[in-house]
């Protein structure tokens, strides 16, 4: 039986500890109803302890920069933190300030033990003692074309990616962000720094980059054109997260996931990975793979 997804659905998450993890839902009749409102759930050692929150989140993070905590992202700015089962909730970030960038947070993401939160107009933060940094310096908000980043990683804190509309790629090197030449002008979902040494980006219509730095190519792969919300790798391989259905890409060959003798999953968006575990997040389906077998957390 289901704990969450009769009444609930996932949005994404992240790892804690090997069998600590968190992640984010809405319910489903808040949504219907756009009412802002999210529910953190901690899963730890088979145990379920949840806790709302007032406000839209975009991502949630465990951070060990500048100390250990875990770190809530609301799109408009809210944010909550703090030791598992005692976040607190923070002075909000100004997305709307008089003066300067101005959108909603769309992406958080712990590199090198420090949590980076991106967004609209390019904005960019990190996580500093007693707050946030602006991180932005450097990248010109919009005029009026729709400019942001969705995703954001690193191999380290002074080489991250951040991706976004109109296909925009940029590069940090731990001081300042240039612009990366980009193969397209579709959206970016997707960024993914992995253990092979490349960068792959995912987008719309079924768009794989593989590259870094300044060369980039476009991933070969025939086996869907629905967007792309995610892209990890796992163990050797390439996963890519549609709405519907996972992939995994290798040996150049792009194929649906079988899933064995497993409850079939029907619904995919966000990745959570470590060098152990893959665990992906769909509305009504959280799977768990260890590289061999697949079973369900919910």
């Amino acid at each position: 039986m289901s704990r969450w997804t009769e009444k609930f659905s996932y949005w994404t998450g992240t790892q804690i500890a090997p069998d600590l993890h968190a992640f984010l839902l809405g319910r489903d009749d808040l949504m219907e109803k756009r009412t802002p409102h999210t529910v953190l759930a901690t899963l730890d050692k088979g145990t379920w302890v949840a806790k709302s929150f007032p406000w839209t989140s975009v991502g949630v993070c465990w951070g060990q920069k500048p100390v250990q905590e875990l770190v809530l992202v609301g799109h408009e700015g809210h944010i909550a933190a703090g030791p598992v089962g005692n976040l607190a909730s923070e002075d909000a970030i100004d997305i709307e300030p008089e003066d300067g960038k101005v959108g909603h947070l769309r992406c958080a993401r712990s590199i090198g033990g420090r949590v980076y939160i991106g967004g609209m107009d390019r904005q960019m933060y990190r996580r500093i003692p007693g707050g946030w940094e602006p991180l932005d310096e450097g990248m010109p908000g919009a005029d009026e074309d729709v400019v942001g980043f969705e995703a954001i990683d690193g191999f380290s804190e002074k080489e991250i990616y951040a991706v976004g509309h109109e296909g925009e790629m940029w590069e940090f090197n731990g001081k300042k962000w240039r612009q990366i030449s980009s193969p397209t002008n579709l959206i970016l979902l997707g960024v993914h720094c992995a253990p092979d040494g490349f960068v792959y980006v995912s987008g719309q219509a079924g768009l794989v980059l593989k590259g870094r730095h300044d060369e980039w190519e476009i991933v070969d792969q025939t086996a869907t054109r629905e967007d792309i919300w995610d892209i990890a790798w796992f163990k050797g391989t390439l996963y890519l997260a549609t709405r519907g259905v996972l992939y995994h890409h290798r040996d150049n060959t792009t194929e649906p996931v079988d899933f064995g003798d497993t409850d079939i999953p029907f619904t995919f968006y966000k990745f959570i990975v470590s060098a152990d575990q893959l665990i992906t997040v769909g509305s009504k389906d959280v799977m768990r793979f260890d590289g061999a077998t697949w079973s369900r957390i919910d």
